[in-house]
């Protein structure tokens, strides 16, 4: 059995990767939780409004026809899902349009 990782011994990005997981949002303070919810709600209206962006559109049908997935993730404005890594994608493109 291989020895058991100690916190130091992780890069940099596992550590923060464990510490992020091990976030509980009720042990959030409240004004972190509301960033937290001010953030998520602007992310969203900008994927509402993008609905009408013809470039946005286009990049997603991209990112559809490489990653689609039927039984993926799902993707803002569309029936169609991907896989996770194409769905981040199309989202985020709906989002930042």
């Amino acid at each position: 059995m291989p020895p058991a990782h100690t916190d130091s011994s992780l890069s940099l990005s596992r550590q923060f990767a464990r510490w992020a997981s091990s976030l509980r949002y009720q042990e959030l303070p409240e004004p972190v939780r509301d960033k937290a919810r001010a953030f998520l709600l602007h992310a969203l209206t900008g994927a509402a409004i993008a609905h009408s962006s013809e470039s946005a559109r286009h990049v997603v049908e991209i990112a559809l026809t490489e990653e689609g997935k039927p039984d993926g993730a799902s993707v803002f404005h569309s029936q169609k899902r991907a896989t996770r890594v194409g769905a981040a994608f199309a989202n985020s493109e709906w989002i930042h349009a």
